[in-house]
C-alpha cells in the first residue's frame, strides 16, 4: 500500500508479529519525540478551594473543611451573645452556631470596609473527619471553587494578634492576578469558642 502511516509502521514487523512490549516501547518513543510529558506528580499535587471575601479580604478555605455553601438560609438570633455570633441555622436537622468573622476581626489598611460590611453566603464547617458536627460563619462574598497547587503556596510568619484576620492565615497564593490568603478555619474556630454558640 503506498504512504502508511505512523500506526501503519507500528503495527507492522518484519516477521508479521508484533508483542505487546515492543508496541509500548515504539509508543514510548513516539510520545518522548513528540515532547509529550507525563505530569509531575509534585507538580500536580494540590487542594481545592473556596475563594470568598472574610473581613473585606481576598481568602480561600479548603474544600476539606466544608460542608455545604448555603446562599440564603433563615438564621435564629440568640439573645444575649456576642455580637459576632449571628445565630444558629438547622443543618441537617442539627442546630448549627452561625458566626459572623467581621463582626470579631479588627480592621487594618488592608481591609477593604465596605466588602467588610457585605452579608455574603453561609459556608457551612466541618468540627470533626465524620461529618456529624458543625460550625458556620458568614463570609462576604464568594466566588467559587478552584483547584490550586501545593508548590505555588508561600508561607506567612504568625505575628499578628488574634483579633486580626492575618493570624489565622496559613499560607499565601496568587490566582488570576490577585494575592489570596488560606484560613485555617481550625485555628480561628478554636480562638472564637466556635464549639459553643454561647460565650
Amino acid at each position: 500500500h503506498g504512504g502508511s502511516t505512523g500506526m501503519n509502521t507500528l503495527q507492522s514487523t518484519p516477521g508479521g508479529f508484533q508483542t505487546p512490549q515492543r508496541q509500548l516501547l515504539l509508543l514510548d518513543e513516539h510520545a518522548r519525540q513528540a515532547g509529550v510529558r507525563l505530569p509531575d506528580a509534585d507538580q500536580e499535587r494540590g487542594f481545592h478551594g473556596i475563594k470568598c471575601v472574610v473581613n473585606g479580604r481576598d481568602c480561600v478555605i479548603n474544600l476539606r473543611e466544608v460542608a455545604e455553601v448555603i446562599d440564603s438560609r433563615p438564621v435564629t438570633p440568640i439573645p444575649g451573645t456576642a455580637a459576632w455570633i449571628e445565630g444558629v441555622i438547622n443543618y441537617r436537622g442539627a442546630l448549627v452556631p452561625v458566626y459572623r468573622p467581621h463582626d470579631f476581626l479588627g480592621a487594618d489598611d488592608a481591609t477593604d470596609a465596605a466588602l467588610a460590611r457585605e452579608n455574603g453566603h453561609l459556608v457551612v464547617l466541618r468540627k470533626d473527619r465524620k461529618g456529624t458536627e458543625f460550625n458556620a460563619i458568614r463570609v462576604n462574598r464568594m466566588f467559587g471553587m478552584q483547584k490550586f497547587r501545593e508548590a505555588d503556596l508561600r508561607p506567612t510568619v504568625q505575628e499578628a494578634a488574634v483579633d486580626k484576620l492575618d493570624y489565622y492565615v496559613d499560607s499565601l497564593i496568587s490566582s488570576e492576578g490577585r494575592n489570596w490568603q488560606r484560613l485555617n478555619m481550625a485555628r480561628l474556630m478554636e480562638k472564637r469558642g466556635g464549639t459553643s454558640p454561647r460565650q
